[in-house]
């Protein structure tokens, strides 16, 4: 995340707000800010990392893997 400057990015505050929403239990609403983040930026290895804990969370094994797969293929 940004530790350079106070103004939060997009993506970043889409994943703020999709971690918010696991908190609260909206699985649903999570998943859907956690894509539109890997859309805004795709090399960001944490949206992928928090899309493949929702999509786990909410049953969905499948796609979760991938979305992890996704992550670790980014971080060195």
């Amino acid at each position: 995340m940004n530790t350079e400057n106070t103004e939060l990015t997009r993506v970043e505050s889409l994943i703020l707000e999709g971690r918010e929403l696991i908190q609260q239990g909206n699985l649903t609403a999570a998943i859907a800010r956690f894509r539109l983040a890997t859309k805004e930026d795709p090399e960001v290895s944490l949206a992928w990392n928090d899309l493949g804990v929702a999509l786990y969370a909410s049953k969905q094994f499948v796609r979760a893997k991938k979305a992890f797969s996704t992550a670790l293929s980014m971080t060195p």
